[in-house]
């Protein structure tokens, strides 16, 4: 099976307000609510260790994990919001603040998206489209671009 490695991207953009910690979970979050909604096609292949231990297939394209500040976050996730070419997952700072999923869409409820603070956005689509999407953005933990 062949593909172009370099056709589809996977981007996660954190509020460089958030700590580590704090982003580390919100990451994990994103990628995991994005990894539900990707095909089978997406995936790479399992792969075996010499001794017959498998590895389940991750991701076959690049994932890039990028720093914004609070402003570029939002509208980012605004941005994604309108893309109709862009698979994309969002987490709020209501998701930090909540203990239940009932607590959030009490919460959430309350805003309009304007309100809310976008920590974090998880994007996937063509290369391109991402690319767009991130232009300026410095991966994690490098200066960040406002």
């Amino acid at each position: 099976m062949t593909y172009a490695y370099s056709e589809r991207k996977m981007a996660i953009v954190l509020s460089s307000a958030m700590p580590a910690g704090v982003a580390s979970n919100a990451c994990a979050h994103l990628s995991v609510s994005l990894g539900h909604r990707l095909g089978h096609a997406d995936m790479g292949a399992t792969s075996m260790s010499s001794d017959g231990v498998a590895y389940p297939a991750i991701l076959k394209y690049a994932i890039v994990t990028l720093a914004a500040s609070p402003a570029k976050t939002n509208t980012i996730a605004r941005l994604a919001q309108a893309d109709t070419d862009v698979l994309f997952a969002r987490f709020t700072e209501d998701m930090l603040n909540t203990e239940s999923d009932n607590d959030l869409r009490v919460a959430m409820g309350c805003k309009s998206f304007a309100q809310m603070a976008h920590l974090g956005v998880g994007l996937y689509g063509s290369a391109e489209r991402i690319k767009a999407l991130t232009r300026g953005l410095s991966l994690w933990g490098r200066s960040v671009t406002p």
